[in-house]
């Protein structure tokens, strides 16, 4: 879900710092946020200047530590809401003597981190690994759903209003730092949040990526991880009792499961293991002897990794693709495998409702499950794409290609970009250049067409490139558009330079990592952020480090 505001400039006034009410009803009652840690500091600094003095188990009463890199700000997460109450207690007596004596604790986290973001108290005190081990099986070890659906038991509405909280928040935090910095206070106009319907809250995304492994009973599985990761125990929740996942990427995932089976027993194609389980089949705890020997050799290696499934509900399209491990087969199991495949999903036949367009696999050297765009890509049967439909445009979308995951709210959210772009910056359509940043396969740009003379995209991922191209010529407007491939921060300053004396809107999609250095200071004209991830990329470019 994307969140949007506008910003207008108004005269300096005093900046008006955030504030985050504690709330009667928690998003998660074992965890407390700590802000004012200094962004350099590791979640040692705060076991010792913040846990040892002010609880007095530690090993009983806390489970974990998460400092974020780039924020100042951690979080601890607690065995009990008692344990979490006592801290927060003996936290604001004890605080002037603390060396964090300006830091504040809220209980109010509007994001709460998963369980895997927690560096538990055993890794941090570094004791045996069959402690730690023992520790990640009793009490960390986390359901997938936890990590996957972390509010799926919080009604949507209430998440609304928690998400725009969590954006007026940022934005706060932007209005302060250029108060400070620029002696400049832009007033942000909120102006709503782009919701889901009651029919698109469920079975909603439109891509999904499923790990393949071994479940708690060491079947294997296809679906979402569940464990800690430094606590060598890993395993996957079966897909199919997820809600926002839908019905023909489940049923894909059980076609691929048969696959997976008879080639891991037949001819030993294992799943692929980033990290070996530490419990062995009798649900005993291995000491940490035998866990060093059984991970000899382990680590890094097998096969299958990935299914990924994208589709159309509008086009009724499908396309599926394997990631699995490059340079495993011989020449005769591989021509095998893909026929196997070929045969498990045949073109054009259909899962449930959609059409098999496209069957495709990646062979990837990367170290872990994780793929990308420099990895080896081949389409076994069909066009190698299916098309999706935005608005009244039309879009071919490759394996690689990015696009928000729920369509109808992204079509919303595009209707109201282009509002914020005639309205906000009021451009004259006849000399006007639309900049589309991370631009992807140039979704927002080609929705936008009607209100630029120009569009120019620019994209780092080379098959998304191509597929922009196509799509631009597909939907008329080849003549009006020019793309970029390579790093917006590479690219920016000659875009920029050719195109200085046209009136130009920009408009950035980001990834997670936010704005590259140096990318915001030259766009000098009106700016359009979009965000799936407020906390993430617009608190890192507006409000923190940039």
């Amino acid at each position: 879900m994307e969140e949007i505001s506008s910003l207008k400039r108004k005269k300096p006034e005093k900046a008006q710092k955030n504030k985050q009410k504690d709330k009667a009803s928690d998003v998660s009652p074992l965890q407390v946020c700590i802000l004012g840690v200094p962004k350099h500091k590791t979640e040692q600094d705060i076991y010792k200047n913040v846990i040892v003095p002010v609880v007095d188990n530690p090993e009983e009463s806390v489970i974990g530590i998460a400092k974020q890199a780039i924020k100042d700000s951690g979080f601890i997460l607690f065995t009990s809401e008692a344990s979490r109450k006592e801290f927060v207690v003996s936290f604001t007596q004890k605080l002037p003597s603390l060396k964090y004596s300006h830091a504040r604790v809220t209980t109010y986290v509007a994001k709460p981190l998963p369980t895997s973001s927690f560096k538990s108290i055993a890794r941090i005190t570094k004791r045996s690994a069959k402690q730690h081990i023992t520790e990640a099986k009793e009490i960390l070890f986390d359901n997938a759903e936890n990590q996957v659906l972390p509010w799926r038991d919080i009604p949507y509405r209430e998440q609304v209003e928690k998400k725009v909280e969590v954006l007026k928040g940022v934005m706060g935090e932007f209005f302060e730092v250029l108060g400070k910095t620029q002696g400049v206070m832009p007033k942000c106009e909120y102006v709503r949040f782009i919701e889901s319907g009651a029919e698109e809250i469920e079975g909603y995304r439109n891509k999904v990526e499923l790990s393949i492994g071994f479940n708690s009973k060491g079947d294997i599985e296809i679906g979402f991880v569940r464990g800690k990761m430094e606590a060598h125990h890993i395993e996957i929740d079966s897909v199919i009792d997820y809600p926002h996942v839908s019905k023909e990427a489940k049923a894909a995932s059980r076609i691929m499961l048969k696959v997976v089976k008879k080639y891991y027993e037949s001819d030993q194609l294992k799943p692929y293991s980033k990290i070996n389980i530490g419990i062995t089949p009798d649900n005993e705890v291995q000491s940490e002897k035998e866990l060093k020997e059984e991970r000899k050799g382990v680590l890094d290696k097998g096969f299958w990794r990935l299914l990924q499934v994208r589709q159309s509900n509008k086009t009724k399209e499908i396309m599926l693709t394997v990631v699995c491990t490059k340079g495993m087969l011989t020449a005769e199991l591989g021509t095998k495998l893909k026929t196997a495949l070929k045969e498990a999903f045949p073109l054009d036949s259909k899962i449930n409702e959609l059409k098999i367009v496209s069957l495709n696999m990646i062979e990837s050297e990367a170290r872990g499950i994780d793929y990308d765009y420099t990895d080896t890509l081949e389409t076994l049967h069909g066009t190698g794409y299916y098309t999706e439909q935005l608005l009244a445009y039309s879009f071919h979308v490759s394996p690689f290609s990015f696009l928000q995951v729920n369509t109808p709210a992204c079509e919303r959210m595009y209707v109201h970009i282009k509002h914020l772009a005639l309205s906000s910056c009021r451009p004259s359509t006849e000399e006007l250049i639309l900049l589309d940043l991370y631009c992807g396969i140039g979704t927002i740009g080609i929705c936008l067409e009607e209100i630029a003379n120009t569009i120019v995209g620019v994209e780092v991922v080379p098959s998304a490139i191509e597929d922009a191209i196509r799509n631009a010529e597909r939907n008329g407007i080849k003549d009006k558009s020019v793309y970029y491939c390579g790093k917006v921060e590479d690219i920016i300053n000659q875009v920029a330079a050719k195109y200085e004396n046209r009136p130009m809107v920009a408009i950035v999609d980001p990834p997670r990592a936010g704005l590259q250095k140096g990318v915001l200071k030259r766009i000098r004209t009106c700016l359009l952020y979009t965000s799936d991830a407020a906390d993430d990329s617009l608190r890192v470019d507006l409000g923190g480090r940039r």
